[in-house]
């Protein structure tokens, strides 16, 4: 009985202490980590404690994405941690490095597990992606494997990934797989291979072909037979456009091209009025001969964002729709944070409940100014904009770029009189660094 109460004391005191450690809050648009003593932890700090984007990546504009995702315990009602990702990515939105990092309950701290380094060639945009992981014990990182990257030079669109793995007796790289993409005229093939007895062995491919005139994609999944050598188509995919919009996904499941026979297909209804898309996927009764309807999704949207998505179930018994999980995006006043709520259904409250939730942030910074020198202030105007941008921190001439949200450079020039042209933009959020003879800087706007 002893043992029981002292057993039951110390989980209330673990518990206790993960709560404590494990709350996330808002405050100016940034992600704040609560320590146990009530400290506050501003994102960069906390994610980048050793510094090391400073050290890498010094005097370069880049962007800083990461992924912060807890867990909701609905018997505690409280929030624990989970995982922790951080993409960096130059300015022209090449990724430099991503790491991952998991929440301990032992040391009540983030741990890191994966690492991966990008290594890209800019003459024809190959890359080398080596993945680490994290050693406890050594406290350091060891190659787990790499991807190579490799693309034609005569065809942007055709390039192979040869996947290795470390093999840590041999000191040495060990063939895993292998996938190669060739595109001709409006075909696409993506072909799997993998390593086996030092020669590489088909596994499947897929096939993409588009009939422009006919508004359709049909794509064509086959698994490589090595009995006869040769492919066996199991799975066709078309997909059926109207105007640009996609409207119809039918699926064909079987073994052979003559077995093929109806399996699901999506069906989508578009209210441009209300941003809404709605999406219906039905099941085939072979044994009936008919289509069932299976389940729903509609996903809403407010000033070219996403903000709500509801999923149902259609009950076969009782005829009707049931709802099962919704997801929530959250866009703090247009901020670059966002944050991702996954609730399920609860029918016993006939209300939803919390799973889990992801914080996004989007920073981009220049490493010096951040953190060596004071950011100038910097103020645009309209912002929302439709047509043109005005900045008011400038008098002078100034280079300027503005970049989406992946880091992708879409508009570049002089300005000499503070107005920028942005009426070509798509609606969304973008970043606008400007660069003069004494400053250089960075804020954001949203292009209506």
């Amino acid at each position: 009985m002893k043992k029981s109460i002292y057993l039951l004391a110390l989980c209330f005191l673990i518990l206790n202490n993960l709560n404590a450690q494990s709350r996330f809050q808002l405050e100016n648009g940034v992600q704040i980590y609560l320590s146990e003593s009530g400290d506050k932890t501003e994102l960069l700090e906390l994610l980048n404690s050793d510094k090391k984007p400073i050290d890498d990546f010094r005097d370069q504009v880049y962007l800083l994405d990461s992924t912060v995702s807890a867990r909701y315990d609905t018997l505690l009602m409280d929030v624990f941690p989970g995982t922790r990702r951080v993409f960096v990515r130059n300015e022209q939105g090449g990724e430099l490095e991503t790491t991952t990092w998991t929440y301990s309950i032992t040391v009540s701290d983030w741990v890191p597990t994966t690492k991966i380094n990008y290594t890209i060639n800019p003459l024809d945009q190959s890359r080398i992606n080596i993945t680490s992981n994290w050693n406890s014990d050594n406290q350091s990182w060891e190659i787990a494997s790499r991807s190579i990257i490799e693309n034609d030079v005569n065809d942007t669109l055709s390039s192979r990934v040869t996947n290795q793995v470390w093999n840590s007796s041999t000191n040495d790289r060990n063939n895993y797989s292998k996938t190669t993409i060739t595109v001709q005229s409006d075909v696409s093939t993506s072909t799997f291979e993998v390593w086996e007895n030092q020669n590489w062995r088909f596994f499947n491919r897929r096939m993409t072909e588009f009939f422009p005139d006919e508004e359709y994609y049909k794509i064509t999944f086959d698994t490589w037979q090595t009995g006869p050598q040769e492919w066996q188509t199991t799975q066709q995919t078309y997909l059926r456009y109207d105007n640009g919009k996609l409207v119809l996904q039918d699926i064909y499941s079987g073994f052979g091209l003559s077995d093929l026979k109806n399996s699901i297909k999506f069906e989508y209804f578009y209210n441009d009025e209300n941003l809404q898309i709605e999406s219906v996927r039905s099941n085939y009764s072979q044994a009936d001969q008919i289509w069932l309807l299976h389940s729903r999704s509609l996903q809403e949207y407010e000033n070219g964002l996403r903000t709500n998505v509801v999923n149902q179930n259609y009950i076969l018994g009782s005829l009707q729709w049931v709802n099962n999980t919704r997801t929530t995006y959250t866009y703090y006043d247009f901020d670059l944070v966002n944050r991702t709520l996954s609730l399920y259904w609860n029918s016993g409250i006939q209300d939803y409940d919390l799973i889990s939730f992801q914080d996004h942030y989007y920073g981009l910074f220049n490493t010096t100014s951040v953190f060596e020198t004071e950011l100038y202030n910097l103020t645009l105007y309209p912002n929302p904009v439709n047509q043109s941008l005005y900045v008011n921190a400038f008098s002078s001439e100034f280079a300027f770029k503005i970049l989406d949200l992946s880091g992708r450079i879409v508009a570049s020039g002089i300005s000499g009189n503070s107005e920028i042209e942005v009426s070509e933009l798509k609606a969304g959020l973008y970043f606008l660094t400007i660069e003069s003879t004494d400053r250089k800087t960075i804020a954001k706007f949203i292009k209506q």
